[in-house]
């Protein structure tokens, strides 16, 4: 989606006094190739089961290598999002719960299911090792600089987040270790993580220098067409159906603890699955999923809880014939300008 012809993503909490959204900037190179892909075909799929799968907004396949003119000690890897599933043959990584979760919906067909990417909002980076590891670099190079009564307070703030007791402190040569750990007695959760970054996002931190903006930094470890989105008041304009997995019933599950090597410092859960392409446009969710979205239109539920219910909820979808026209025709009226946007 081109700049210009929809808002940027809601990467922070900007005010007056934050970088402003013109000098954000980053620096690439890549690293892995990804996998070659073909368009998804929805029309060869029609009679399917599809299941809404959530991701976050950041890529894969290269490194950041500087923030906002902030070259980085340590490039920031980049291995999730939409383009994950074309680094190798896992098609997901995710949490335990929810990789249980897809598997027992695949194991309920035949054919089980295809998995659609649907993507999240400008913060759902926060969760991610991305925006971590990003965070952590600036916040140690410009340690030196900051009052450390400043830094103190920032430990004490995530240690007071449930889940964060322990945490080791901004500056422990160990901290890397029980943010990543694959031992779960030692990994803090991802929920840590996303603290970390909405703590740092407040003007404390930002106008001591720690982190000049966590905006920039979102921005940044998100993949590019991703940085503007449409909206709506129920977020059914998200971006979905940039790549698509076919998981069939008992697929194999991977964990580096038991069955499969390290492969992505956010998640250590994922499931073995097949690519089934990717569309040139994404379309929005309620075109994949349209009986979500009438129901809870349907039952009078307030459009500010649909982003999250469709998120959080077993959304699935039958792919009829009308969903696979509407699919295909999409990328066409969008190119021709008549979608209104």
């Amino acid at each position: 989606m081109a700049a210009g012809k929809v808002p940027m993503q809601d990467f922070g909490n900007q005010t007056k006094n934050d970088m402003p959204f013109s000098e954000y900037s980053v620096k690439t190179s890549p690293t892995t190739g990804l996998n070659d892909t073909l368009p998804f075909d929805a029309q060869a799929n029609v009679g399917r089961q599809m299941k809404l799968i959530p991701y976050d907004i950041t890529g894969a396949g290269y490194q950041i290598d500087q923030v906002a003119g902030i070259p980085l000690t340590t490039p920031t890897p980049m291995q999730g999002g939409v383009d994950f599933r074309l680094l190798g043959d896992e098609a997901l990584k995710s949490e335990k719960s929810v990789v249980s979760g897809i598997l027992n919906e695949a194991n309920k067909y035949d054919d089980g299911i295809l998995g659609v990417v649907s993507n999240m909002g400008g913060r759902s980076n926060d969760f991610s090792h991305h925006v971590t590891d990003t965070m952590l670099d600036i916040a140690r190079q410009n340690a030196d600089t900051v009052d450390p009564e400043i830094i103190e307070q920032f430990n004490k703030e995530v240690r007071a987040f449930k889940g964060g007791e322990d945490f080791l402190g901004l500056l422990d040569p160990r901290l890397d270790e029980q943010l990543f750990s694959i031992d779960p007695d030692i990994r803090l959760s991802g929920d840590v993580r996303k603290k970390m970054a909405q703590i740092m996002d407040k003007a404390t931190y930002r106008d001591s220098g720690l982190v000049p903006s966590m905006g920039a930094i979102r921005y940044a470890v998100t993949r590019p067409d991703l940085r503007h989105a449409l909206k709506s008041g129920d977020d059914s304009l998200n971006p979905t159906g940039l790549g698509v997995v076919d998981i069939q019933p008992n697929a194999m599950r991977t964990d580096p603890s038991g069955n499969y090597p390290f492969s992505h410092k956010t998640y250590l859960h994922g499931i073995h699955g097949e690519d089934a392409g990717g569309l040139l446009t994404p379309v929005p969710r309620k075109i994949f999923f349209p009986d979500f979205f009438d129901q809870r239109v349907a039952y009078g539920s307030a459009p500010a809880g649909t982003r999250r219910s469709a998120e959080t909820s077993n959304v699935t979808q039958l792919n009829t014939q009308k969903i696979a026209d509407d699919i295909s025709n999409y990328d066409e009226f969008y190119q021709r300008g008549v979608l209104g946007y």
